[in-house]
């Protein structure tokens, strides 16, 4: 079986940099070649495409969306009841450290049992969160 991860924001907004970092670049040609089970919650879509469209525009970030859904066997995951309660609980724990996306998020890779993939410092230490970190 192929390992599976979660992606945050930040490692799909660094793919699209002009210059990905090579950990980054490695990791979405192991989601191409099918290495690797990408799963993506809903909301994190949303909030790369706000960043795409800060740094680059709108247009630039509608080829990016299109690109990922196109070229990349990606899971997009949407919120259901235990995503939900489960995201609830996190954003009542860590409020002022946790937005609502990182709460999704990880609360997908502690239901799922998976790995978050993200560029996100200071997320608490969290019983079970196994994450993996990419500067930039």
């Amino acid at each position: 079986m192929k390992p599976q991860i979660c992606l945050d924001t930040g490692p799909i907004h660094l793919n699209y940099s002009k210059v990905p970092p090579v950990k980054i670049s490695k990791l979405f040609d192991d989601i191409k070649k099918n290495k690797v089970e990408a799963f993506i919650v809903a909301p994190v879509l949303t909030e790369v495409f706000k960043h795409l469209c800060i740094s680059n525009g709108r247009e630039f970030a509608q080829v990016c969306l299109n690109n990922l859904y196109e070229r990349y066997p990606i899971h997009i995951v949407n919120i259901n009841k235990s995503l939900t309660m489960k995201a609830g609980v996190l954003k009542c724990q860590y409020r002022k450290k946790l937005s609502y996306v990182d709460c999704f998020v990880i609360a997908y890779g502690l239901i799922q049992g998976v790995p978050i993939h993200t560029t996100e410092k200071d997320i608490p230490e969290i019983y079970k969160l196994r994450t993996i970190t990419y500067s930039f």
